[in-house]
């Protein structure tokens, strides 16, 4: 899908590209293709995909991989009108969007929802542009994880994924664990914080202007096997390898 800027007067975000969605200076929110997505009613299952997009506001988003099919929902949390999400299945992809292309921002002030999504476990590719909000895996079993976010923050309590790539202003990061047997982080921040768990080696490249580095191997950028490498990039934002409970 083609890139576009989610955010007008002047708040570019600095890092985040926040792909496919578009949000106009007056206030509608909009993407492209809109006449090709439908509604959500209800609780959809979907077999034979392999790429999913998201692109979401603000709120939850509930990730976990269990059985052989994929399935979503949402949840209306307190909303004066229900707007449901809609989405797209094009070419094995799943592309979702918050709501109703060119729905207005006075519209969307009213909206808070929580979204869940079951992937299969597998080579499934999963890409989330969020600017606000949580995201949260439990038990994720995935190929790729890719998440472009604002403010949004980030909780895996279980981690399968070989290569991962978090792009955020404030979202701060946490992982708890790590399944694979070797995985690829690259973390790119203005203030946020990444923290993950393991108690395999690892391979830390830090580069910041303010941030600091904490590791239970004596601060250490690199120790044993090295199975768990991370790239990071940051402002003030810091990066803590922590030993599995």
């Amino acid at each position: 899908m083609k890139k576009a800027s989610l955010f007008p007067l002047g708040a570019s975000m600095l890092l985040c590209s926040c792909s496919y969605i578009s949000h106009t200076v007056s206030g509608d929110y909009h993407y492209q293709d809109a006449e090709n997505y439908q509604p959500l009613e209800g609780k959809v299952s979907l077999s034979e995909i392999n790429k999913i997009d998201i692109g979401w506001l603000s709120g939850r988003i509930i990730l976990q991989s269990e059985g052989d099919t994929l399935s979503f929902y949402e949840e209306e949390v307190k909303m004066k009108k229900y707007l449901p999400l809609y989405y797209r299945v094009k070419d094995n992809t799943l592309s979702i969007h918050y709501v109703k292309s060119l729905t207005t921002n006075q519209e969307l002030q009213n909206v808070d929802k929580v979204f869940y999504l079951n992937i299969p476990k597998g080579d499934a590719e999963l890409s989330i542009d969020s600017v606000s909000g949580s995201i949260e895996a439990e038990d994720l079993q995935i190929s790729s994880l890719s998440l472009d976010t604002v403010s949004a923050t980030f909780h895996a309590t279980s981690l399968d994924c070989v290569t991962t790539k978090i792009n955020t202003v404030s979202g701060n990061v946490k992982i708890d664990s790590l399944s694979s047997s070797a995985v690829s982080i690259d973390f790119d921040s203005v203030s946020a914080n990444l923290t993950v768990g393991t108690e395999d080696g690892y391979h830390v490249s830090f580069d910041t202007v303010s941030g600091i580095f904490r590791s239970y191997q004596s601060n250490e950028k690199k120790y044993g096997s090295e199975k768990l490498h991370i790239t990071a990039d940051t402002v003030s934002g810091s990066v803590s390898i922590v030993k599995l409970a």
